[in-house]
This record gives C-alpha cells, structure tokens and sequence, in this order.
C-alpha cells in the first residue's frame, strides 16, 4: 500500500529512472515489478523466500542477490567463519544455484557480499580489503557499505550521519577495485570521491 503508488509517481515524473525495490517476499517483488520497478535487491539472497527466484525468472530483472546468515535478530550471532572470503562466495554459489534452478538467467544476477550483515568489524573489513575476489567473478558486483556501524567502530564515530569519510575511503577502494555499483545514502559527495579516483587510478 505504501510501495506501489510511489513506484508509480517516480516512474510517470522520471520515467528513465531505475527503480530497485528492496524486499525479500516474492509478493512484494512481483506487484512492484508488475508496476513498473526495475531490478530487485533482496539481502536475503533467496533464504527468506525461494518464490522470489520464480518471480525474478518471470520478469527476467536483475536480481541483487546478497549474501547473509539468519534475519535481523539473529544475524549478529552468526559470524563463525573459517575463512570470510571462500565461507562467502561458497553460500552466495550455493544460492546462485538455486536460483538458476528456478529459471533465472545467468545475466541477470548481481552480487553483493553483503557488508554488515552476519559479519563483525574486522570480517567487513577483510572483505573490503580482498573486495577484487569477488570482483573476478562473473557477475557485476554491489558494495553496500555506506554508514555502517563497522565503518564507526573503526574511526570512533557513533553517529551514522557523520561516517562519510570513512564511507568515502571505502568507496574509492571500491572504485580501484572495479566494482561495479555501490549504495551510498551521500550521493553527491561519494560521486565526486569516484570521479577523482578514476583520474587518479586510471
């Protein structure tokens, strides 16, 4: 109820712009689908509800599919990894199965290591920092890392709103990197941050 009018509204003002709904309910994804969004982002990456593949094939959307552990509540006790790196692009190929099985296509997943979600400080941090392993996989690859708390620990900031420079020096990495999307809440500033970087590195 809430959803589908702004979908509608955004798209009849600024019909060129790409809408991404974020939900992990197959009901959800399809009714914004059918009205008129573009690609769906679900940080469950298929757990929460396998339907949701079927809709993603009917569609034939990209498809964000982010690797976690559990749900809100439980994630943070569900951190035990042997190694972060291998731990996670094993369960993200375990869901990229599953939805191949239900007939989405190769070209239309994204991947999103899913920064802040089942993962401590110092296990975001190796994946920032080891970020081109995903990067070498085949599909387009989306950063998440904007204002996290992990990004506070480490400079000893509570206030989300204040994290953008640590959110900044992220993004360049990201950017050296080559991923391909980032989410960012400041749009403005983290654009110039990849404009500069791609001069400098490129």
């Amino acid at each position: 109820q809430r959803l589908l009018p702004v979908i509608k509204e955004i798209k009849s003002i600024f019909p060129e712009t790409l809408i991404s709904v974020d939900t992990f309910n197959h009901s959800v994804a399809y009714e914004s689908l059918k009205c008129g969004a573009d690609l769906i982002n679900d940080v469950s990456g298929g757990r929460h509800d396998p339907e949701i593949f079927n809709v993603v094939a009917e569609f034939g959307c990209p498809y964000v599919l982010m690797h976690s552990r559990g749900n809100s509540i439980n994630m943070d006790k569900l951190i035990n990894y042997k190694n972060i790196i291998e731990d996670v692009k094993y369960e993200l190929n375990k869901q990229i199965e599953n939805a191949f099985n239900s007939g989405v296509r190769n070209c239309q997943l994204i991947l999103d290591p899913g920064i802040g979600f089942a993962k401590n400080t110092l296990q975001n941090l190796a994946l920032i920092k080891n970020i081109e392993d995903f990067v070498s996989l085949p599909y387009p690859i989306l950063v998440g890392a904007s204002r996290k708390r992990f990004i506070g620990e480490i400079i000893g900031e509570v206030d989300p709103n204040k994290r953008l420079l640590g959110t900044a020096i992220i993004a360049s990495k990201c950017v050296n990197a080559k991923v391909n999307i980032l989410r960012v809440h400041d749009v403005r500033e983290i654009v110039q941050v990849i404009k500069l970087t791609k001069e400098i590195y490129n």
